[in-house]
């Protein structure tokens, strides 16, 4: 099967996501560094990391390419009519590196364009300062900030209106 890719740069591509990605990205969501700042623990089995990416292809998700190898994922979740929920993760490897403020700025006119969508949704928690810095960059604003027992800090939650 051939696989269309979006191009945002020479070493930074999309593609939707398949089921043969289930390697690479257990490498990534198994990560108890990468995890923590996710809605997801640490995937203990492949067989998590294979109900993620059917759970992801049944709605807009994307496998991050950076120089030709798996480097993370991209995904809208509808939450209402025309209203999204976003997630992002990639290898610590990449973090810093300026390759998500990329992916969200190709993202966010895919949001428009293709998908239609009014309003996009982030929830960050407080610790990941590099997310939060990049989608403030991209004017997205706190709408509340919410507290669980189990979370050090809050859960940030951005809105944007397309």
């Amino acid at each position: 099967m051939t696989q269309e890719y979006l191009l945002i740069s020479d070493d930074l591509q999309l593609r939707r996501l398949c089921d043969d990605d289930v390697v690479d990205l257990y490498e990534i969501t198994s990560s108890e560094n990468v995890a923590k700042y996710m809605r997801f623990n640490a995937h203990q089995s492949i067989d998590e990391t294979r109900e993620m990416i059917a759970k992801y292809k049944n709605e807009n998700g994307f496998a991050i390419i950076i120089d030709d190898a798996i480097a993370g994922v991209f995904a809208f979740t509808l939450d209402n009519e025309k209203e999204y929920s976003t997630s992002v993760f990639i290898k610590e490897e990449f973090w810093g590196r300026g390759y998500v403020s990329k992916v969200v700025e190709f993202m966010l006119k895919f949001a428009s364009e293709t998908l239609q969508a009014k309003k996009l949704f982030a929830y960050i928690v407080e610790g990941n300062i590099g997310s939060r810095k990049v989608v403030e960059k991209f004017n997205f604003n706190v709408d509340k900030i919410l507290h669980f027992d189990d979370l050090d800090g809050g859960l940030f939650v951005y809105s944007k209106e397309l």
